[in-house]
């Protein structure tokens, strides 16, 4: 075929001059032989001829419209548009060319423009369903998702087998997180004919829903049907979403083995960087991918999250934005979005209740306290944070009973992330009776150590508390530590710290400690076991407060968390997720305790989030006995 629109246009070059002597213009010659260029989609010579043809004759409408049909081929829409306009200049009712025009606009994301053309050639022709499901589209791309759906739910009473407005509705499902919805429409146009497209939709929709074993299972049967590299690119991409890092990686490496990619290469060490928390080199190798690949979409949303994740709110927010520039339907962007804004842009209170109470006076613990407490974190700028806080507690001793206290807390922070982060706070604590007002302060900085941890330096002066005795005595302590947190892996972390502590009666403490934690499985089910090490020495023994000397402590711990959101956990998600676990420490003196916690998170709203806790220790001697319970609000203004 390919040979036979060459030879027409060969045969037209030889015959120009015959033509020519039968009085055929030089013009149409010119339209034909652009024709023939333009069927065997050679566009370059298809334009050089059609402008030589307007050259001679500029309104020439037939010519024009070609011309620029080709142009929108090439994706030079500018210069397409260019053309679409001169033509509607000469004739401005040619509805032909408007719906190309249109179409033009929406290819080039220009979507006001489409949007009021769309109007206007519906306004004549309000039953034109291949317009109508055209411009719902352009709807849905601006963000008018309701506007959209009316449209799309209008062609589907007047067609009900019209495919395209199923697939775009289920698309608008999709966006509105209305995943089963989504979900039955694309089967349901599978069942009418079937479309790998169609079907790699519904893989995508089953893992927005978390069902991932699904989407897997759409991918695989695609892969069967024929091995395409964009498929298991996706397939590799799930994979990771789903915490089967070692799956994905082999996903990647498949795709690699066929041929060098260096687009799938760096998206795969972007990947793993960012699945074993190194965090700068994770950056610099999604920059380094989509200075490659600007439109690639999966490598936007997971810079957006580290970003996220970091604080680096003018980072993250910028990201968003170029991401739902190129992709306005992204939901989970979206989301991001909206939240990023929320901590960069408006404070943020904590208000919440903790109860406490131990039955025995033995153990440096309250008897009996109820706290009431609030903090308000205010954005100074996107790495500035101001804290102000009031605390309202009733304690209750043996041999002291009814003591109130009003704390007030001034806390400020900044970080330059994902570098270093600093901070400070000053308290000042009065008391009903008996007791003068004491403050307490301190600081701390931090900062990542060679990408795969973080190092945090710290100083803390505060208030003994555990009895009547130490805050009659308004004791203090100054609690000097360093410690260094180590990302191994994704699942393999560790950790080791030093305290010193100076006391206000002079005493002194030395405490040693290191601690490593695995995770058996990742989020949206994660379970870890942590085991601590502490070694504690003070310079003396004192009664008021527990001090012994080489004291050693041994604590395991066993953590479950498990979300119940209804979608992916990203960063913008309203997250769900209950907590439990279990503690038992051996300590150098005999004793043996056992500690049960549970908690629940739940995001009501984007700005409202509440949560409760709860725990329970005894001691194998019964010494002590204690619980907690804590219930907070979180809302941003």
């Amino acid at each position: 075929m390919r040979h036979f629109f060459w030879g027409i246009a060969v045969f037209l070059l030889m015959i120009i001059p015959a033509f020519a002597a039968e009085g055929v213009s030089q013009k149409e010659l010119k339209e034909l032989l652009g024709d023939s260029y333009m069927i065997e989609q050679d566009y370059g010579h298809s334009v050089k001829e059609y402008r030589d043809a307007l050259a001679k004759d500029p309104q020439n409408i037939k010519v024009r419209t070609s011309l620029a049909d080709v142009l929108s081929w090439q994706k030079q829409y500018d210069e397409a548009i260019d053309e679409y306009l001169k033509v509607l200049k000469i004739k401005p009712d040619d509805l032909e060319v408007k719906k190309k025009l249109a179409a033009v606009y929406s290819w080039k994301k220009d979507f006001p423009k489409a949007e009021a053309l769309y109007q206007e050639i519906l306004a004549g022709n309000p039953h034109d369903l291949k317009q109508a499901v055209a411009f719902a589209e352009v709807c849905f791309r601006l963000g008018k998702t309701r506007e959209a759906e009316r449209m799309l739910q209008g062609v589907l009473a007047q067609d009900p087998q019209n495919r395209d407005a199923k697939i775009l509705l289920a698309d608008v499902d999709a966006s509105k997180k209305d995943f089963k919805k989504a979900l039955g429409l694309y089967r349901e146009v599978l069942a009418e004919k079937y479309d790998r497209k169609i079907k790699a939709k519904t893989g995508d929709v089953l893992s927005w829903m978390r069902d991932y074993r699904g989407a897997l299972r759409v991918y695989d049967e695609l892969l069967a049907e024929k091995d395409e590299k964009e498929l298991r690119l996706q397939k590799a991409r799930i994979l990771g979403w789903n915490k089967k890092y070692r799956q994905a990686t082999k996903e990647y490496r498949k795709i690699l083995s066929q041929g060098p990619d260096d687009l799938v290469q760096t998206e795969m060490q972007a990947k793993e960087f960012y699945w074993d928390n190194r965090v700068k080199r994770a950056i610099a190798a999604y920059k380094d991918l989509l200075g490659k690949a600007p439109e690639n979409a999966e490598a936007m949303f997971d810079l957006s999250q580290i970003y996220s994740y970091q604080s680096m709110w003018h980072e993250a927010i910028q990201q968003y934005k170029n991401l739902l520039d190129l992709f306005p339907d992204h939901f989970r962007a979206r989301e991001g979005l909206r939240k990023a804004e929320l901590f960069l842009n408006h404070p943020v209170l904590n208000s919440g209740y903790e109860f406490f109470k131990a039955r025995s006076g033995a153990r440096d613990v309250d008897i009996h306290k109820n706290v009431f407490n609030n903090l308000l974190d205010i954005p100074l700028s996107a790495q500035t944070i101001l804290g102000l806080g009031y605390t309202l507690a009733r304690r209750s001793f043996v041999d002291f009973h009814d003591l109130t206290e009003n704390q007030a807390r001034v806390a400020l922070s900044h970080q330059k992330s994902p570098d270093w982060s600093t901070g400070a706070f000053f308290n000042l604590v009065t008391y009903n009776r008996g007791v003068a007002p004491v403050y307490e302060f301190g600081g701390q900085f931090a900062f990542r150590t060679f990408d795969f941890g973080q190092m945090t330096l710290s100083q803390e002066q505060r208030r003994l508390e555990n009895n009547s005795e130490v805050i009659r005595r308004r004791l203090f302590r100054d609690d000097f530590k360093v410690r260094q947190d180590i990302d191994i892996t994704k699942r393999l972390k560790a950790g080791a710290d030093y305290t010193f502590s100076y006391f206000s009666d002079h005493n002194r403490c030395s405490e040693p400690a290191a601690d490593v934690l695995y995770y058996f499985s990742l989020e949206p089910k994660a379970f870890y076991v942590k085991y601590r090490y502490a070694f504690r020495n003070f310079r003396k023994i004192e009664t008021d407060y527990f001090s012994p000397q080489e004291y050693s402590l041994h604590t395991i711990s066993v953590r479950w968390k498990h979300f119940l959101n209804k979608e992916e956990i990203f960063f913008g998600a309203k997250d769900l997720y209950y907590e439990a676990g279990y503690d038992i420490s051996f300590d150098s003196t005999g004793i043996t305790s056992h500690q049960v916690v549970g908690g629940l998170t739940w995001d009501i709203t984007r700005r409202l989030q509440i949560k409760g806790e709860g725990q329970y220790t005894i001691a194998s001697t019964k010494i002590y006995e204690d619980a907690g319970a804590k219930a907070s609000v979180k809302y941003f203004f």
